[in-house]
């Protein structure tokens, strides 16, 4: 039999609930078959009597370089085919591209379990030189009414003739315009039309990412295009800001990638050697274009969320409060003392007080983006840990989210998933996430040069001052994003 090289990619970012996912001892059994062992600690699953009501989960899938011309493409997942402990359940997506696996029944704490994975290839090392398994940790949010807008931040979306929130209340066409009772905004950036059936409004279940992309996962994601691929989707460094107000600047913004020799990976150390504990692999990317977004979302068979969902994961069922942030309110301290070590344990010693959240924003130290989950501890409060209410992090601040719009091109957005490969050039391949031009997207939550001032408060959940910001070609350094995919993909 060919021998076939296995890897196992994870992330260690480290959280008050849910974190250092690992997957250990990858192995190839029965041709087909892939073993390992999945971990990670203070897992939760809670939809019956503790708010959120909801569980989080670990999305892994694979890809594989094939022997023939050594490219990579995703691996089948047989719907049938995966094991897991008695505590655990997995669900197959019905793209075959990735598996979901969470804890079965009510419950916290760490996770220690086999996971064998059937593939829908006959013989894998007849047919690959290469095996690597990821895995991305996940936030499920419950299908649910919930409110959009907050009525007074920037462009918020209210509902005409009262000037309250809008509520949605299922999946159906919202009406639009100067129309009493309509969905409609408080100055300018209405939608294009009514918002049609097929657009994803975040009243149905889906998993987000807890966190932001991270730079470790964004180079592993470089480490399977091709050349041509890889120089369309590097980093590009240039600093480009988002704020009216110029700022002396680290080189980089934090961004740590590089290449050495044919491998891309991360050194903030300067040694120029990967994987060293100081090497900033958790600290979330910058620099992503839209185009660098949906490329990665594609390739990981998860989608882009649009700015309904984006609201849903902050707010959840709770009534909106005015220019509240991720966590809540509008109390917020800001990062002036991060230690900004680039390892797992990076953090920051800021006083919380009582009831207020932490975000990295402002015109000051770090100058880019922090550690994914930077402030959770297991003695943090949703708002010390600046969570947002589904338990994603860094909804408000550090580096800005990707949204889908409301304009007539991000109206046609279906909610479509990426189904693992990209076009030659590494562009998403999907017809409807306007992957090249970007006239789908905007940008949502605010960055880490993001100022709160007077009528100005990017962090804020409703806050839509960019969210008909293309930018597609100009690589800045206050954005990254994160994705979602629906539960009806394992129903």
């Amino acid at each position: 039999m060919t021998r076939i090289r296995l890897i196992l990619i994870f992330l260690l970012p480290l959280f008050c609930r849910g974190n250092n996912v690992q997957l250990n001892n990858l192995t190839l059994e029965d041709d087909n078959v892939l073993q390992c062992q999945i971990s990670w600690e203070n897992s939760w699953h809670y939809h019956d009597s503790i708010a959120p009501f909801n569980h989080d989960a670990i999305w892994v899938f694979g890809k594989a370089k094939r022997i023939v011309d050594q490219q990579w493409e995703s691996i089948p997942i047989k719907f049938s085919g995966v094991e897991v402990d008695a505590l655990l359940e997995a669900k197959v997506a019905f793209s075959q591209i990735g598996v979901m696996v969470r804890r079965a029944q009510n419950g916290e704490g760490a996770i220690l379990s086999d996971l064998r994975v059937e593939t829908d290839m006959p013989d894998l090392a007849a047919v690959y030189s290469e095996v690597r398994l990821f895995a991305i940790e996940m936030v499920y949010v419950e299908e649910a009414a919930f409110f959009i807008g907050d009525s007074i931040s920037n462009y918020s979306f209210i509902t005409f003739g009262s000037g309250q929130p809008y509520e949605i209340n299922s999946e159906q066409s919202i009406p639009v315009g100067q129309t009493v009772g309509n969905l409609y905004t408080n100055d300018d950036y209405a939608p294009f039309d009514d918002i049609p059936s097929g657009y994803p409004k975040g009243y149905h279940a889906f998993y987000s990412m807890k966190y932001e992309i991270s730079q470790q996962q964004y180079a592993d994601f470089l480490n399977t295009l091709t050349p041509t691929q890889q120089q369309n989707r590097k980093i590009n460094k240039s600093f480009q800001s988002l704020c009216f107000v110029e700022e002396d600047h680290i080189d980089g913004e934090r961004n740590f990638i590089k290449k050495i020799g044919e491998v891309y990976g991360c050194d903030a150390n300067g040694n120029n050697i990967f994987g060293d504990d100081d090497d900033g692999q958790n600290v979330a990317c910058n620099f992503l274009t839209w185009g660098h977004i949906t490329a990665y979302l594609d390739w990981a068979g998860l989608r882009p969320m649009t700015e309904f969902e984006f609201e849903k994961i902050c707010r959840g069922p709770e009534a909106p409060q005015p220019l509240e942030l991720a966590w809540g309110n509008e109390q917020v301290v800001n990062t002036l003392q991060p230690n900004l070590s680039a390892t797992e344990d990076e953090a920051v010693f800021d006083a919380i007080p009582p009831g207020y959240g932490i975000a990295n924003y402002g015109y000051c130290l770090p100058s880019g983006p922090l550690r994914c989950g930077f402030a959770g501890k297991s003695t943090t409060t949703r708002a010390a840990s600046g969570a947002a209410y589904y338990g994603a992090m860094e909804m408000s601040g550090n580096l800005w989210e990707w949204c889908v719009n409301v304009s007539e091109n991000g109206l046609s957005f279906e909610g479509d998933h990426g189904d693992g490969q990209l076009t030659s050039n590494g562009d998403a391949n999907e017809a409807h996430w306007e992957a090249v031009s970007g006239l789908t997207a905007g940008l949502r939550g605010g960055g880490w040069n993001s100022g709160i001032l007077s009528g100005f408060r990017d962090l804020a959940i409703s806050d839509r001052f960019y969210i008909f910001f293309t930018g597609n070609n100009t690589a800045t350094g206050t954005v990254g994003g994160r994705g979602v995919i629906s539960n009806n993909m394992f129903e």
